[in-house]
């Protein structure tokens, strides 16, 4: 079972310069207990350590928190990655996720020159100013509007070679849709939607995300109004997160990027090497397989349900609880809800990627 989801060597990495954020988004789910801040010399030790790893496509992404803080060190890091992949025996893929507040015309124009079905840029925005600003606030300015600094700079942007990342909250659910018309008019057609998942979802937020999603396919299926790429999965756990690793501010390799939520002290157990010794993989595999025989004693019904080749088993769920002591039990059933919503609503979507089609395919063979 688990050699679905788990592979040997990593396949991604994610790189968090920092633990450091401009914003303090009310759902973002990173204790920022570590000061510690990413250098040049570190980046790079640890993306000549990724490249060694035999995986022949590989994905490097810069997440978590705010990645342009250090705009300079983006830039260095950007060139030095593109630089080391040319002309390897692998496919490269880098991602880069931004609240966009922080962009300066040379950031811009550094973007618009590198960016393409390779390198890709994340923008975080939930819609609208009234949605956008319910979650996403300044950490010293509270007052202070986030989506009015960052609709001044993603406007910048190419619309094309960009990707909304749009939160999805109970309490704004019943905008998603006018959320997204405003995405769609203004040229931003390629959408992924995050569903928050440390929160609880009534039976009526459920309907209503329902709704509001239709509403949304049928929009995406009228190709004569939209050419773009609407994804309900991609930021469900386990699409990629038990092949990646963390590569975090004080220099370390972690299991995942879902050691955040945890104080740093509670991180030290999923440290699985740091660039002066290299990446253990034993100790990774070890880890790994603890937690996920942790997991499934807690959660039976997950290993034989239908949908799990699409969400993977909610392991940052289970860690955060039981650091936190939250109940696991409602809260995995809570997650079961939203993931079997947006799993049943993708199969309607006829721009799904050929991943999903052929899991969709498997998925009906097995159940037969």
């Amino acid at each position: 079972m688990t050699n679905k989801i788990f592979s040997q060597y990593p396949s991604q990495m994610d790189i968090s310069f920092s633990e450091n954020c401009n914003l303090a988004c009310k759902y973002c789910f990173v204790k920022k207990t570590n000061s510690a801040i990413l250098d040049l010399p570190s980046v790079q030790k640890a993306v000549d350590i990724f490249f060694s790893f035999p995986p022949k496509k590989k994905t490097i992404t810069f997440t978590t928190c705010e990645p342009f803080l250090d705009q300079e060190l983006f830039k260095q890091s950007i060139t030095y990655i593109l630089r080391k992949s040319k002309n390897r025996d692998f496919q490269l893929q880098i991602v880069a996720t931004t609240n966009g507040t922080l962009l300066n015309d040379k950031t811009i124009t550094f973007l618009n020159k590198y960016l393409n079905d390779k390198f890709i840029l994340n923008i975080g925005l939930d819609g609208a100013k009234k949605s956008n600003d319910a979650y996403r606030i300044f950490k010293t300015d509270h007052t202070k509007s986030v989506f009015a600094d960052s609709w001044k700079n993603f406007k910048k942007l190419p619309r094309q070679k960009v990707r909304v990342i749009s939160t999805i909250t109970p309490s704004e659910v019943s905008s998603l849709g006018e959320n997204t018309k405003f995405f769609l008019k203004n040229g931003f057609e390629n959408i992924d939607f995050f569903p928050q998942i440390f929160t609880f979802w009534s039976k009526d937020n459920l309907k209503k995300l329902s709704a509001e999603l239709t509403y949304i396919i049928e929009c995406f299926n009228d190709k004569t109004t939209y050419n773009g790429e609407l994804r309900l999965l991609n930021r469900l756990w386990g699409r990629s997160d038990y092949r990646s690793i963390l590569f975090s501010g004080d220099r370390k390799f972690y299991l995942f990027e879902w050691v955040l939520p945890l104080p740093h002290k509670a991180r030290e157990e999923y440290i699985i090497g740091d660039i002066d010794t290299g990446l253990n993989l034993k100790k990774r595999k070890s880890i790994f397989l603890k937690l996920f025989s942790e997991f499934s004693k807690k959660s039976n019904q997950c290993m034989q349900c239908d949908i799990n080749d699409f969400c993977s088993y909610p392991l940052p769920l289970y860690l955060w609880s039981q650091y936190y002591k939250k109940d696991f039990n409602k809260y995995f059933d809570n997650f079961c809800n939203v993931a079997r919503t947006m799993v049943n609503l993708s199969k309607k979507i006829k721009s799904q990627d050929k991943t999903d089609r052929e899991k969709w395919t498997h998925a009906k063979k097995t159940n037969k």
